[in-house]
């Protein structure tokens, strides 16, 4: 009986593990849940957010209908619940547990936003009757004469803009008369220029404005039912003068609202997220639509993305992140990378500080305690630098290791010694082709992130001559901001020891990659040369 209850608890565990939820209602959502379930991935959708779609797209309404029909069959049907607010999710050492509005409780190896969005309203000094343009392309009534304008008060995303021009095109065709008033052609890979191209051929005239925005009016007419418009546009490209346009029908391009990002995956993704307030992902080892909180990954308009084809393609690169990260999960060890002693009294700032929600505090009635998440540690080491207890400490690289470095420097009295201290993925590789100068030591380390303040301290005040850090390049490091916190960290004490100490050694940071054994050995060289020319 026993053991029929343990393997029965393993296999819920296993298929908690490959499952995904996705959580959104509508297209976007759709597009999410066939790419995930065309991998193996078992999937649930949370139905929260809008029904509509904010996906815009070039091509014509048949094949559009026809692909969302295609969606719709029952190969990528799967369990939904309904949801009036966001899912609350907290990550765990598996996966996530996710709590649903109705109080139940589950587990998903990983989790897909994929909510719709909003557009912005219509800018408040356009007269009343201008329409927007909608994520579905619009039919405007036959032979009347219809003005499409772009870039009003921003420039205009290029996933609306175009169908903004495929409106206009289908206007020209259907006997209508189409303008295009813009800044910049809004043309995003050969479907844009094609589209461009296949509308200026049909008649549509595209018009270009400069700092100067159009000047709509609407004109009073004898007949309510009809509405008419006059646009002033100072065209840059014909000699700079006025052009005046009257048509029947006006549409106004404007983009999605970023705050439409429910409060629960802000919080799980701070600071990834653009001066507009759109979630990013900024690493050369992110694929679109993944975040860095390994196992959560966003897809469509809350990226900024609302073409259907870009939508389509992020949607298959995080699936196909995520049975990776699904993978991982089942050979994830047991054990932690790091080690959490008696000395933590839960100050929580390493919790604040992991890049990668690595770290959880796990409740527990007598005393609380910080649980670290194996399988999302990418030993960064930036929460053991900064944590005020010396409490963290990462296994590979243990604190023991810095301070037998340290008692050897002092042992030797090696002031004619140098130190870098390299990222062991990037340094470290690129050291097997170099032959290290006499007196230099080289020490790897996790990642330049995980050299703290008094590790720093203490060796350059070992009596060496200074101290050369090889980090990764901004955008290369395994850790969302390994090298950079390493980098800030190194400026502030150059200054604080420069002021404390007449006498101190040297300083530097660089960065480099696996690939640049050359420059490594080049960057060493110049430290060294910039060292020996410190006066005495």
């Amino acid at each position: 009986m026993l053991n029929s209850k343990l393997q029965t608890n393993t296999l819920q565990e296993t298929r908690a593990n490959q499952s995904a939820l996705v959580v959104g209602n509508g297209l976007t959502a759709s597009i999410v849940t066939a790419a995930v379930k065309s991998l193996g991935i078992d999937v649930t959708r949370s139905k929260f957010g809008l029904d509509s779609a904010l996906l815009f797209h070039s091509g014509g309404r048949g094949p559009f209908e026809a692909f969302v029909r295609f969606l719709n069959e029952g190969a990528f049907r799967c369990e939904t619940t309904a949801s009036s607010t966001p899912v609350e999710i907290i990550p765990v050492e598996k996966g996530f547990v996710v709590t649903f509005d109705d109080g139940s409780r589950s587990e998903f190896g990983c989790v897909f936003f994929a909510t719709e969005g909003n557009l912005k309203p219509i800018p408040n000094d356009l007269p009343d009757g201008v329409n927007i343009v909608t994520p579905g392309i619009l039919k405007v009534p036959s032979s009347q004469s219809a003005c499409f304008v772009l870039d009003y008060e921003e420039i205009t995303d290029p996933s609306i803009g175009m169908n903004a021009m495929r409106m206009a095109l289908d206007n020209q065709l259907s006997g209508g008369n189409s303008f295009v008033l813009l800044r910049h052609a809004p043309v995003q890979g050969m479907l844009g220029e094609t589209l461009y191209e296949t509308a200026r051929l049909a008649g549509v005239r595209f018009l270009r404005f400069g700092n100067i925005a159009p000047r709509i009016e609407r004109l009073q007419t004898s007949n309510d039912l009809s509405i008419k418009f006059q646009i002033s546009i100072q065209d840059i490209i014909e000699r700079g003068e006025d052009i005046l346009i009257e048509c029947d029908r006006v549409f106004v391009t404007v983009n999605p609202l970023p705050a439409d990002i429910p409060i629960a995956f802000k919080h799980l993704l701070s600071k990834e997220t653009d001066p507009l307030g759109f979630l990013i992902q900024d690493s050369v080892h992110c694929l679109t639509g993944k975040s860095f909180r390994r196992g959560l990954y966003c897809v469509g308009p809350s990226t900024g993305c609302m073409d259907l084809l870009e939508t389509v393609f992020s949607a298959s690169a995080a699936a196909a992140d995520a049975r990776s990260w699904l993978g991982l999960l089942e050979q994830a060890p047991s054990s932690s990378k790091m080690s959490v002693s008696e000395q933590c009294i839960r100050c929580l700032t390493c919790l604040r500080l992991c890049p990668h929600a690595a770290i959880s505090l796990k409740s527990q009635p007598s005393k609380s305690s910080v649980n670290i998440t194996g399988a999302r540690c990418l030993e960064c080491g930036i929460c053991v630098a900064e944590c005020p207890r010396n409490a963290l400490d990462l296994k590979g690289f243990p604190e023991e290791d810095f301070v037998t470095l340290i008692e050897r420097l002092r042992a030797q009295n090696a002031h004619d010694s140098t130190v870098v201290f390299g990222c062991h993925r990037s340094a470290g590789r690129a050291l097997s082709e170099i032959e290290l100068p006499e007196k230099v030591i080289f020490f790897p380390v996790s990642c330049a992130g995980r050299l703290s303040e008094s590790i720093l301290s203490a060796t350059l005040l070992a009596g060496i001559k200074g101290i050369l850090v090889l980090g990764c390049h901004h955008g290369n490091c395994r850790s969302k901001n390994g090298t950079d916190w390493a980098k800030a960290r190194l400026d502030t004490m150059t200054t604080r020891l420069n002021t404390m100490f007449k006498d101190i050694g040297s300083f530097s940071y660089k960065t480099m990659a696996a690939n640049e054994s050359p420059r490594m050995l080049k960057l060493i060289n110049e430290f060294l040369d910039s060292v020996d020319r410190i006066p005495d």
